[in-house]
């Protein structure tokens, strides 16, 4: 088709136009050459002529519709100018799209608007994918430099142009920020975080307000970020080139100077900052201008504290930030002052007394020599101007003569070129021509001929495959029909039948002559009754015959007398009844008021109470969502104090490499556990005699005073997260007395207050003997106290008692009377043994032999110890004893931070060692006699427990979610697990990830579905071997199916491959699998299944017709998951992969987007989910069933045989 046959009748051209630029209008009329016009119909309906003057003034043809919206601007039939600008158009306007491709280039609309599509969800959905799979994006851009730079081991650049405020700066930090997460470690490194910081000091001192934008670059840079080997970041560095100094000594009306300026003139007022002697923006001429010296939203001090931050991680010391303002400020006092010139080879400058004394705190220390310099730096700078025109002109010069060198050589070749044809004979030249048009039509003819021949024979054997296939399908059929057991098979199960109607039929029939024995006793029971009636009838006529009439004699008199009290009475009567009638009326009122008043209140009571129920439903929702975000808040922090944690572990083991040799270099915390309980402090006790009794009884002997730290490296090497006051302490805070005499405390000391540890030992023994009888303490008391006489060993003489004061007098006599129950079944551990404990039980317990362990085990062997050292009085023993295993079982999670099996061990005994605790705490115990409270206070470890669970429930998930992550999308979406249904005529492009990004082998087949099932399996598996509560259960795998099902859903939202009918039936199947799983396991109830109610809905929308509104009102309705955003981005994406199908028009996206509009209720625009949500994980408290030594069955692989039972 030539370029003229394409203007015919119905074909779209673009006009120009004075104010839309370009406009569509459709030809009324076939264009033949030599018409001076041409008949054109515009959008409005409007009839014009389009006049041409030649047949090179014809208007550009218009695209066809199917390629409305394409991303990339190559694919359109006719790329000119309108083409280009309404496909950007229909991008922005219809598809909420502000990235297209052009080729290689990527073209970018501001949108002068925060948009929700640079997460790190966003990130994550375009790490490692190809190009051509997902929508135009700035970060598939650096995904595949990225990948050609680690694949070919290539340097790569990116080129970002455009004009003032189109958005430059803005991508050059998303593509930043881009390459920081996906070549950054799993925890972040200071390498990373140095290249991300110094976005805010690029900002400060190189951009500025202009009238288009309010952070524009006022500078060119290059920016140059190295990767290692691995694709991990290992440095950066930028330069600056394009560096105008005009514009820091002028500004346009509306405009800034360098956000540096005004950011020190804001924090003018800090300490530091005085120094430099500044003032207000206004007071300066470099800052005030553009007449803006603020901008709306913009906090100047807030930013440069962003930015003095920023240079600290960048290493920049506080003494060089400091230089760095001073230049800065003397900058703006260079501003004010005044230069003039005396005449025409000399300037002069002046200071006046306002500008001298700002100037007082940068003067040189070489003297007042400001003129000599002045003077000096104006001829410098007419020399450098003079140089500046001498270079121009030489550049200029060489640049002639080259241009001149280059014409003269390529006029020689053309002439060297041409005469070669003119050397050929013409006749040699039209036989090779003829030769070569009759080899290409026999060549033509040949193939023809052979492709024929090959078509016949290949239909010929597909007819003879499919008769014979018919008729052996006949066969079967006439073999089946002509069978006895097809007939017996269509009659099977008729005599059963036959049998029920015949059943029926006899009880319908008893039925029936039931009825009619009762109907015919009903009719002579009538009939009965009838006759009697008669008989009574006719007595009663003849008895009035036989009865003859009186014979009434009444005078007139009488009668007149009888007519008026008739009437009389009948106009009482009539008066009675209108008053009757009247008050009737008034009693159907009082009525009707009453039931209207009772409507009334009824109506206002259910108002009342609905409102009520209202306010008190929505009054308990805020309350139930403010403490699951309260509760999501304090795990995330807990999450990031985890991640900050080892990030400073990470960070100090680097330095200790560092360091050299004669540092001291500890062994990781997985390698050994060393248990070592130092002295606590206490105070001497001979300066305070009155009260050494007091505190006494918190003291045990010397040698048994120690607490349990575990030596790992992070424990070592700064404070424990949970650290615990001492019953000392406390009591050293409350009377002031200092901590430091307590350090230095002599043997002899500790021996006294173990001499006072007995004494109120003993007196504790006398005071139980004196209650258990009066309150019928029994068996309980008395076998308590034998218990407090064995741990405190003999008694002591009478006087000594008499040491402690009458505070602690009062305070045993308030304590409660109430008997304690009796405690057996206890494990005792010596205190010698308790490293020994720790290690084994904790530390040092193997993989295979923890598995093999009955379900919270360990934690029951700890609280019997703990319960023993409690019941026995020694409650620093107790204490020590839980933090250690508190501590321990931190440092055990750390040590298998990546093992699923170990990370749900630790789980269930955290959460068994918490509840055991809790139910034995004093709170807890007491409106319960059947259990022994604990004495020793140890809420501060419950809560460091509820933390812990929450670690390792946190810990549980991120194992799993990294096994995930790459292979939720290749087995949700891209597995082909129903076979052969895309067909042939679907090219599925799979996503080809980066070197050492895909999880499978080389060689390996593809991630599919039971990939995914396989990893489910492996946590239930995990999760129900410790027998962990359902609940818990449930709350995981809530988790994780949002975590697929957001992952799944934001890859099918960036990817155009996806989106058509054949691959939704399979990602359909896939989601079908994974809802089966749940169900099998039970695990429907705790909204796992809901959590995929977003990706249904998707696949459902691929699925839908999408021609007509009657389907536009049917999407909408159907899916209440899905925001408008992605409702209409899925609409975009979809591409038909047959003939059948058919693209999404844009009529009926602009249909689906305003009824979308007119259904919203106000939320936030969404595009993609997001994956790293998590939802607040509770642990419900069930207090575990009594627990006994004998009921345990300790294996001797865990080397504690050295307990003993009490």
């Amino acid at each position: 088709m030539t370029s003229l046959e394409l203007y015919s009748k119905g074909a779209r051209v673009w006009v120009p136009d004075p104010d839309a630029v370009w406009v569509s209008a459709l030809l009324l009329k076939d264009y033949s050459p030599g018409d001076n016009n041409l008949l054109l119909q515009l959008s409005d309906g409007e009839e014009a002529h389009y006049p041409l003057a030649s047949p090179s003034d014809l208007p550009p043809p218009g695209n066809p519709d199917i390629l409305e919206g394409e991303n990339d601007l190559t694919a359109l039939s006719f790329l000119h100018e309108a083409a280009v600008l309404h496909n950007l158009r229909v991008r922005f306007l219809d598809y909420s799209s502000i990235y297209t491709y052009c080729g290689i280039v990527l073209v970018a609309i501001n949108p002068y608007d925060q948009l929700p599509i640079y997460g790190e969800e966003v990130i994550d959905a375009y790490s490692g994918q190809d190009m051509a799979d997902m929508e135009p994006h700035i970060f598939s851009v650096a995904e595949e430099a990225y990948r050609t730079m680690t694949r070919e081991e290539k340097n790569q650049s990116i080129i970002i142009s455009g004009e003032s405020g189109s958005g430059k700066t803005v991508s050059a930090k998303f593509t930043m920020r881009y390459f920081a997460v996906v070549g950054g470690a799993a925890q972040q490194t200071s390498v990373e975080e140095r290249v991300l910081a110094s976005n805010p000091i690029m900002e400060s001192i190189g951009n500025a307000k202009t009238t288009r934008n309010d952070n524009s670059s006022r500078f060119g840079k290059y920016i140059e970020i190295g990767f290692g080997r691995k694709g991990d970041i290992i440095g950066a560095n930028m330069r600056t080139y394009l560096l105008e100094k005009s514009r820091v000594v002028f500004q346009a009306s509306a405009e800034r100077n360098y956000h540096i300026f005004y950011q020190l003139c804001a924090s003018r007022e800090l300490p530091e900052m005085r120094s430099f002697k500044l003032d207000a923006p206004e007071n300066f001429r470099y800052t005030s201008q553009g007449g803006e010296t603020q901008i709306p939203g913009t906090d100047d001090l807030l930013d440069l504290e962003r930015t003095r931050n920023a240079f600290t991680i960048l290493g920049v010391q506080p003494d060089q930030q400091m230089e760095l303002f001073r230049i800065l400020a003397a900058v703006l006092h260079l501003g004010n002052v005044n230069i003039q010139a005396s005449g025409r080879n000399s300037d002069r400058s002046y200071i006046d007394r306002s500008a001298k004394l700002a100037v007082t705190g940068i003067r040189d220390r070489g003297g007042t020599n400001h003129l000599n310099r002045g003077y000096g730096l104006a001829l410098t700078l007419r020399y450098t101007k003079a140089a500046l025109v001498i270079q121009k002109t030489h550049r200029m010069v060489a640049v002639r003569q080259l241009f001149l060198m280059i014409r003269q050589a390529t006029i020689t070749i053309q002439a060297f070129s041409r005469g070669t044809m003119a050397r050929r004979r013409y006749r040699q030249v039209l036989v090779e021509r003829a030769a070569v048009l009759l080899q290409a039509r026999v060549r033509g003819w040949m193939a023809r001929r052979a492709y024929r021949r090959v078509r016949e024979t290949v239909v010929f054997m597909q007819c003879c495959a499919r008769r014979r296939a018919a008729r052996r399908e006949l066969m079967k059929l006439k073999t089946e029909a002509r069978s006895v057991e097809k007939f017996r098979e269509l009659n099977k199960g008729m005599e059963v039948k036959l049998m029920q109607l015949q059943l029926r039929a006899d009880q319908e029939a008893r039925e029936a002559a039931a009825l009619r024995e009762t109907l015919h006793a009903e009719r002579e029971a009538g009939s009965a009754e009838l006759e009697a009636l008669k008989v009574t009838v006719q007595k009663m006529e003849s008895q009035k015959q036989e009865k003859p009439p009186p014979c009434p004699v009444i005078s007139e008199k009488e009668v007149e007398e009888r007519r008026r009290a008739e009437e009389k009475a009948a106009q009482d009567i009539l008066q009675l009844t209108q008053e009757l009638q009247a008050l009737q009326r008034e009693k159907d009122s009082f009525c009707q008021e009453k039931e209207d008043l009772s409507a009334r209140l009824f109506e206002q009571e259910q108002a009342q109470e609905e409102c009520v129920q209202q306010a008190v439903s929505e009054a308990s929702a805020s309350l139930r969502a403010e403490l699951d975000e309260e509760r999501r808040k304090y795990q995330g922090l807990l999450r990031d104090f985890t991640r900050l944690e080892q990030r400073y572990d990470n960070l100090r083991e680097m330095s200790l490499l560092t360091e050299g040799t004669k540092v001291h270099r500890r062994t990781d915390s997985t390698q050994s556990l060393s248990l070592e309980l130092p002295s606590p402090s206490t105070a001497p006790l001979s300066p305070f005699s009155s009260f050494s009794s007091s505190f006494s009884s918190c003291l045990p002997s010397p040698e048994e005073v120690r607490r349990v730290s575990v030596t790992s490296p992070t424990l070592e090497r700064r404070e424990s997260v949970w650290s615990f006051q001492t019953p000392m302490d406390q009591l050293m805070v409350s009377m002031d007395v200092a901590k430091d005499p307590a350090v230095k405390m002599k043997v002899e000391d500790l021996a006294h207050a173990y001499d006072a540890v007995r004494v109120a030992n003993k007196l504790l023994e006398s005071q139980l003997r004196s209650q258990s009888p009066s309150e019928g303490g029994g068996a309980g008391g008395s076998e308590e106290a034998r218990s407090v006489q064995l741990s405190c060993g003999s008694p002591l003489p009478g006087p000594q008692v008499s040491l402690l004061p009458s505070a602690f007098t009062a305070e045993t006599s308030s304590c409660p009377s109430r008997s304690k129950p009796a405690v057996t079944g206890l494990l005792e551990c010596r205190k010698k043994d308790e490293n020994k404990l720790i290690k084994n039980l904790i530390t040092d317990v193997r993989v295979d032999s923890a598995l093999s362990l009955p379900p919270g085990l360990p934690a029951s062997v700890l609280f019997l110890c703990v319960h023993q050292a409690d019941c026995s009085g020694d409650q620093t023993q107790a204490r020590s004893l839980c933090s250690a295993a508190v501590t321990a079982m931190k440092a055990a999670l750390k040590k298998h931070s990546k093992d699923v099996d170990m990370t749900a061990l630790w789980l269930k005994n955290a959460c068994l060692l918490h509840d055991l605790l809790r139910q034995h705490s004093p709170r807890q115990t007491l409106d319960s006699d059947d259990i022994a409270p604990l004495t020793v206070d140890l809420s501060d470890l419950i809560r460091a427990l509820s933390d812990l669970c929450i670690q390792a429930y946190q810990q549980l998930l991120s194992i799993t979610e990294k096994r995930l992550q790459n292979i939720i999308v290749p087995a949700m979406l891209e597995s082909e697990t129903i076979p052969g249904l895309s067909g042939s005529t679907v090219k599925l492009v799979t996503s080809r990830k980066r070197a050492g990004s895909d999880p499978r082998p080389v060689g390996g087949d593809a991630p599919s579905m039971a990939a995914v099932l396989r990893e489910l399996g492996a946590l239930h598996t995990a999760l129900s071997h410790q027998a962990l509560p359902p609940s818990q259960m449930e709350q995981a795998f809530h988790q994780l199916t949002y975590f697929i099902s957001a992952s799944a859903l934001n890859s099918l939202l960036l990817r155009k491959d996806m989106c058509c009918w054949s691959r939704g039936m399979q990602i359909r199947y896939n989601v079908s699998l994974l809802e089966e799983w749940l169900r099998s396991k039970g695990l429907q109830a705790g909204g796992a299944v809901a959590t995929l109610e977003p990706l249904i809905q998707a696949v459902q929308l691929l699925q839908a017709g999408k021609k007509s509104e009657a389907d536009a009102k049917a999407l909408v309705q159907t899916c209440t998951a899905l925001s408008s955003q992605q409702i209409v981005k899925i609409l975009t994406l979809y591409t038909p992969h047959s003939d059948l199908d058919e693209r999404v028009t844009l009529n009926f996206i602009r249909t689906v987007q305003g009824l979308l509009k007119g259904s919203s209720d106000g939320q936030p625009p969404q595009l993609l989910m997001d994956v790293r949500r998590v939802f607040p994980v509770t642990f419900p408290f069930s207090p575990p069933a009594a627990l006994h030594a004998e009921q345990l069955v300790i294996p001797d692989s865990l080397k504690i045989n050295f307990l003993r039972r009490a």
